[in-house]
């Protein structure tokens, strides 16, 4: 392709026609009086003196940079013959018709229409606020791309020329991460309202916030919540019990059915961080997607679908997908880790923590939620807590101490409540009447005129 070249030399005459010998050429940035430097060559290496002194044809050379430029000419005893302002180079040309570009040029605020770049190389070029209106790129060349993310990027022909993969900016699982996004609540074992650490020969039961072990077999069992911050948290759970061969330990959550009737239907992903072994023989670690057979009662559940996960010794993340949830899951979900012990009877042992369950496809980073909103979250289920009353009384008689107020509304309308651990000053006989969702009332019975007080520790119980 040809193209025009730029004039070798500048020329510059004087009134009368004559080579303007000795002349001064001033640069100045366009529409100002500040000096901007021209070169003597296109490499832009040296720059000539402002003003440019002519030689005796009146020329020089003069190479300018990619910006805008105003001119004044002068005579050799600096009387001015012309000013001209924004005089631009090539790279700044408005019109049709080729341009061509030398390595390294700039071009800027361009807008080039139905262009065609024909096996074109660009190379170190920069485009800056340029428009391409209806481009056309055939076989070009457009070097090696490093950290680039092309967002609602179409026409890309990626079976021709294009290797390893095309990152595209999206929300992982169609913008249902973007908040409350865990169906589990208490995923990171942060709250821990009955304790840290649970024993028994055997233990079955709550533990942890809204997590619950139940095993099969006689033998011993311990549940400990440890700090560590390789498990997607500040903590993890550590499960662990003597089993003969084909005993297991369940380690689950289970979700109200108000929490999960909307997945009827959806693709849900479970995620975790596991680790997990045995003394003797081996043991199989499997995972369970289960639904309650009616609302809110798991007495009886359905397998939705079950996997085997690889767990070790080394903390090791982990991902299940669950497809289509019947609607069975509207009655409520529980998810469920089971280690069985096989071969041999040994202690099974399973650390566990960050885990996730939410809708879509892909397993997100664990949903930060704050201690005290999770708190909150868990004492729909489970409340512990203290009080100390008083109360005068006139005579002996049985009467209600005062009215203690659930700190989040309960998920029974008629909730347990258990008293422990209480002390008495001028009465006896603590009991709870009245309960509902948000309170109920503590009772007693004085002994004689006074002033009778009551302290205990209770809970409030409406777990699944």
């Amino acid at each position: 392709m040809a193209s025009l070249t730029p004039p070798p030399k500048m020329q510059f005459f004087a009134a009368d026609g004559t080579p303007l010998v000795g002349g001064k050429l001033y640069t100045y940035a366009a529409g100002t009086t500040t000096p901007l430097a021209t070169y003597t060559d296109s490499t832009g290496a040296s720059a000539n003196t402002n003003p440019i002194i002519l030689d005796s044809r009146g020329e020089a050379n003069v190479w300018l940079s990619g910006s805008l430029y105003k001119f004044e000419l002068k005579d050799s005893v600096d009387a001015l013959i012309w000013t001209v302002d924004n005089v631009g180079s090539v790279s700044s040309y408005t019109g049709t018709g080729a341009i061509v570009l030398a390595n390294g040029a700039t071009l800027t605020s361009a807008i080039l229409n139905s262009a065609t770049l024909a096996s074109a190389t660009i190379t170190s070029a920069t485009l800056d606020s340029a428009t391409l209106n209806s481009p056309v790129l055939v076989t070009p060349a457009l070097g090696t791309p490093s950290a680039v993310v092309l967002t609602n990027a179409t026409g890309l022909p990626l079976s021709t020329g294009v290797t390893g993969s095309l990152p595209v900016a999206r929300l992982a699982n169609a913008g249902y991460e973007l908040g409350m996004r865990n169906r589990l609540i208490n995923g990171n074992m942060q709250v821990a309202q009955r304790g840290t650490s649970f024993s028994g020969s055997p233990f079955n039961g709550y533990t942890l916030d809204r997590w619950r072990l139940d095993r099969t077999g006689s033998g011993s069992t311990t549940v400990t919540r440890t700090a560590s911050f390789s498990y997607g948290g500040a903590y993890v759970v550590n499960v662990s019990g003597s089993y003969g061969v084909g005993q297991y330990q369940d380690f689950k959550q289970r979700i109200e059915f108000l929490n999960c009737a909307d997945l009827v239907g959806k693709t849900v992903t479970l995620s975790f961080i596991a680790s997990g072994s045995t003394t003797a023989g081996s043991v199989e670690h499997s995972v369970f997607l289960n639904y309650a057979n009616s609302s809110d009662d798991f007495s009886s559940v359905t397998t939705i679908s079950s996997s085997s996960v690889a767990i070790t010794n080394t903390a090791t993340a982990f991902s299940i997908t669950f497809s289509n949830l019947p609607v069975g899951a509207s009655n409520g979900l529980e998810v469920l880790f089971r280690s069985t012990q096989s071969v041999d009877t040994g202690t099974i042992t399973l650390s566990l923590g960050g885990v996730q369950l939410e809708q879509g496809d892909n397993a997100t980073p664990i949903e930060y939620v704050d201690v005290s909103t999770q708190q909150a979250r868990c004492q729909r289920y489970f409340i512990a807590s203290s009080f100390y009353l008083a109360r005068y009384i006139n005579g002996a008689q049985t009467f209600p101490v005062g009215t203690l107020f659930n700190k989040v509304t309960s998920r029974l309308t008629s909730p347990t409540i258990t008293l422990s651990s209480v002390s008495y000053g001028l009465c006896s006989g603590a009991f709870v009447s009245n309960i509902t969702q948000d309170s109920f009332v503590v009772n007693a019975t004085s002994s004689s005129n006074a002033e009778a007080t009551l302290g205990a520790n209770y809970t409030v119980d409406a777990e699944l």
